[in-house]
């Protein structure tokens, strides 16, 4: 899981160059889970009172089944990213 500490972004953005597990508690019950870590890089930075901003990218690989002819695929995914997390309780 991918952790920061809020206050150091008072400051400044952070840098972000971490891995999730494919183990990990944010990959919810019908999320297409990778095969192994997914690689998030950018930065995460303040975008108001309780919100933050993340603009990178994630990379990783992910195994599913073709809807069409229903056989095992793999396939190697890396797309731009950009989130908004706001606290809760926040406006």
């Amino acid at each position: 899981m991918l952790v920061f500490d809020l206050r150091s972004l008072s400051s400044a953005a952070a840098t972000v160059n971490d891995v999730l597990e494919s183990g990990d508690p944010v990959w919810q019950e019908h999320d297409t889970v990778p095969v192994a870590g997914v690689r998030v890089t950018g930065r995460l930075s303040p975008a108001g009172s309780g919100r933050y901003y993340f603009s990178g990218r994630v990379a990783g690989r992910v195994h599913g089944e073709c809807r069409r002819c229903l056989t095992d695929v793999d396939a190697e995914c890396q797309e731009p990213a950009q989130f908004l997390f706001v606290e809760d309780g926040a406006d």
